[in-house]
Formats: structure tokens, C-alpha cells, sequence
């Protein structure tokens, strides 16, 4: 049995209308294109007008053509009005019992554009907001959106609904971004509103820089030593990075770590000395031998989540299925300002692959990354505060921090 449709169902007075027949009886040829007349008519032109319809696809039995709708009258365009009902009618020769059949479809006449208004950003997270506006009927709405009422170069497109919603993704945190709507009802009469050429605006809460990076095919960090200093802000430490020839903190004369895989050892430190993490002290931490240190606990996990990191306080240097009990040393020694974790050539699980890096805790809050030659594809790098894995966690360049400048 064939049957016709009409692409909307509902066409404004000025505008196209596609007409499909889905027939196998009219697949004639698989290696030829075949057509079809059918019949499409309205209330102000109910002798209608005949358009020829063409095969997708030689084989595919469908068949699609369209015609012009208008409030003005001509050959081979179809005269409508507000109100009308647009009929496209099939005559289908063979409806699959060999009996002929008359199929049609039906479409609205809509000549009004839609009415808009209480349009309004809604659920504005540092990455993502909603804009929603009200309507006098179902409509689809489009955001325009950019950095100036001047430049919506971005856009986006809900569905159809009242009111309408549509959602914007892949922005900035604090940045404020303009934006202009345009609604679409089912007819395709279309409205805009740009704030009286003012645009409308949201601006993103800021979150923090996490300053943690996962590396899965590649590492990057091979002689650089990373930087962060406590500055008060909402990151919490400015970051910066340098290039390095050797570690920062001669390891010569420190006391070795026996760790085995999937190990870790609490260090204690001497003289009332502390360490600070995101402004909380501790008289001791715990060497991980996965490549981390971490405070309140220990932790011998090796499976570089972003979970796991998040789950303790922890600086991560590279954080990786390590075995330092195959190869390498780690060791620490409490220096006048500082306690330092060193790791020395300690190779990756099941290889004998070497890895040197070192952590630098200082007494006033500062903490370094530092590392030479690095072998492991894969790894977690960076710091945490132990709240978890936070919903807005976006991740840090490191080896992209910028240079340090000059330093006291």
C-alpha cells in the first residue's frame, strides 16, 4: 500500500512544501530513477496543482518533490491563505490487494509569526546554561550567543516545545556571553529578539583551576619543575613551570623508603615542622609508591582514576601502576624549609622502564613537582584537596602554566 506525507503540519504563507510517496509498485527499474504525479490543492486553490515526484535512489521506492506555496496566485505555485488545509493526494494504482486507492496528507496554513517573551537564562554552570522564553504556541527555539552583542558566533537549537529550552554547552567560566533568540513555530513563521539590539546576557560563575592533568597517550612533563605558591585566590596556588637540567633537592644523604608494590609508608616530621595542602597542616604525610603523596592516610591504589586522586588529599607527581620495589629508590630527607620525596629511576609495573622525579613540600605552603626522564605513557599529575572529583573539574595544561619570572 502507498502512502503520501507532507513534510510539516503546518506551512507559513510564504514557504515550500515537500511531498514524499513511499511505494514499492512504483520501483519500476532498480537501475533507473522513476517518477510520479501527484495532486496538491488547498482551500483557495482546491483544483490544486500537479507536481512530478522523483526517486531517491533507483532502488529505493520513495519519491520526493516539492512545490511552492503563496498568497499570490501563478503556474505551477500553489495560491493558500491563513487557515487554509493543504491535501496532497496519491492515487495508488495497486494497494497491495490489486485494488486501486486514494491516499492523502493534510497540512495547516499558518501565516503569524510566533509571540515571545520572559526570555531568560536559566541553570548557568561554569560550562553550561539554559534559555528559556514563552510563547503563544509551540515553538523551537535558537540561541545566537558570543563574547559581544556585536559577535554571536556561536549558536545552538532546542525543540520544539512551550516554552522553549535550549541548552548551551562548551562555554567559559566567568565570562560573560550575550545572546539573542529566534523562534520557529511549526508553520515556519519565524520571531526574533535581541533585547532591543541590547542582546541579553549571563555571565559563568568562576571555579578553580584543579591544576591536575591525566595523561593517556603520552607525557609531557619530562625536565620541568612545576611551581605552586598559595596566593589567596579562588585556584588557591598560582602555578607556573620551568625547565630543569637536574632535580631541584640533591637526594645525596636521605633516608630510602622500602616500599613494595602497592605500598606506601607514613613520614613524620622533626622540630614541630608542618606541610600545608590547601591550607591545612599536617605534622606528616604518607610516600605512596605508585608515585604520590598523599595526608590523613595512605593509600596504595594504583589505578590513576580521577576518582581515586580526588578521594585524598594528595600531590601527585605521577601518579601510575609503579613498583619501586624491582628497581630504583625512593627516598626523603627533611631539609630546613622543606620535606622532600625522591624518586629515583623506579621503574613501571611489569617493565624496566626508569622513572626520576621528586615532590617538594616547603614549611610555608609552596609545593614543586620536579622531573627528569620520564618513561610511563600514562599518569595522573597534579594536586587535590580530597573533596572529591568535582562535577566542574576541567583539566589543567601544566607543562602550559607559564614561566615563573623572576623570584625572590
Amino acid at each position: 500500500a502507498g502512502t503520501i506525507n507532507l513534510d510539516r503540519a503546518a506551512y507559513a504563507c510564504e514557504s515550500f512544501a515537500v511531498v514524499t510517496v513511499a511505494d514499492c509498485g512504483l520501483n519500476l527499474d532498480d537501475n533507473q530513477i522513476d517518477t510520479v504525479d501527484v495532486t496538491v490543492s488547498s482551500t483557495s486553490e482546491p483544483a490544486g496543482e500537479i507536481i512530478t515526484l522523483y526517486e531517491t535512489d533507483p532502488a529505493s521506492a520513495q519519491l520526493e518533490g516539492f512545490i511552492q506555496l503563496s498568497e499570490t496566485d501563478s503556474a505551477g505555485v500553489l495560491l493558500v491563505a491563513a487557515g487554509d488545509t493543504v491535501t496532497a493526494t496519491y492515487n495508488d494504482a495497486d494497494d497491495g490487494t490489486g485494488s486501486p486507492a486514494v491516499v492523502t496528507a493534510d497540512a495547516l496554513v499558518d501565516c503569524t509569526p510566533p509571540s515571545i517573551w520572559n526570555v531568560q537564562a536559566t541553570d548557568i554552570e561554569p560550562r553550561s546554561a539554559t534559555v528559556t522564553f514563552d510563547a503563544d504556541e509551540i515553538v523551537r527555539g535558537t540561541v545566537y550567543y558570543g563574547l559581544s552583542c556585536d559577535s554571536l558566533s556561536d549558536a545552538a537549537t532546542g525543540s520544539y516545545g512551550n516554552p522553549a529550552s535550549v541548552n548551551l554547552g562548551n562555554l567559559q567560566d566567568d565570562t560573560t556571553y550575550f545572546y539573542a533568540v529566534w523562534a520557529e513555530d511549526e508553520a515556519g513563521n519565524v520571531t526574533s529578539d535581541d533585547n532591543g539590539g541590547n542582546c541579553y546576557t549571563f555571565t559563568t560563575p568562576e571555579v578553580p583551576d584543579f591544576f591536575t592533568e591525566a595523561f593517556v597517550s603520552g607525557f609531557d612533563l619530562d625536565d620541568l619543575t612545576l611551581f605552586f605558591t598559595p596566593n589567596g585566590s579562588v585556584d588557591y596556588y598560582a602555578g607556573c613551570v620551568e625547565s630543569i637540567t637536574d632535580l631541584p633537592t640533591d637526594p645525596t644523604g636521605g633516608t630510602a623508603i622500602s616500599l613494595s608494590d602497592d605500598s606506601y609508608q607514613y613520614i613524620s616530621l622533626s622540630g614541630g615542622a608542618t606541610v600545608e595542602l590547601y591550607g591545612v597542616s599536617y605534622s606528616g604525610f604518607y610516600v605512596g609508591s605508585n608515585g604520590y603523596v598523599t595526608f590523613g592516610s595512605g593509600s596504595s591504589d594504583y589505578s590513576e582514576t580521577l576518582d581515586e586522586h580526588f578521594g585524598l588529599p594528595r600531590v601527585a607527581a605521577l601518579y601510575d601502576d609503579l613498583n619501586p620495589s624491582t628497581g630504583g629508590t625512593v627516598s626523603w630527607k627533611q631539609e630546613a624549609d622543606r620535606a622532600v620525596v625522591t624518586y629515583q629511576n623506579v621503574p613501571e609495573y611489569s617493565t624496566s622502564n626508569s622513572n626520576t622525579f621528586q615532590i617538594e613540600l616547603y614549611f610555608n605552603g609552596d609545593i614543586t613537582i620536579s622531573y627528569l626522564a620520564i618513561a610511563v605513557d600514562d599518569a595522573i599529575a597534579g594536586l587535590s584537596d580530597g573533596g572529591g572529583l568535582d562535577p566542574d573539574f576541567y583539566p589543567t595544561d601544566l607543562s602550559a602554566l607559564g614561566a615563573c619570572g623572576p623570584r625572590p
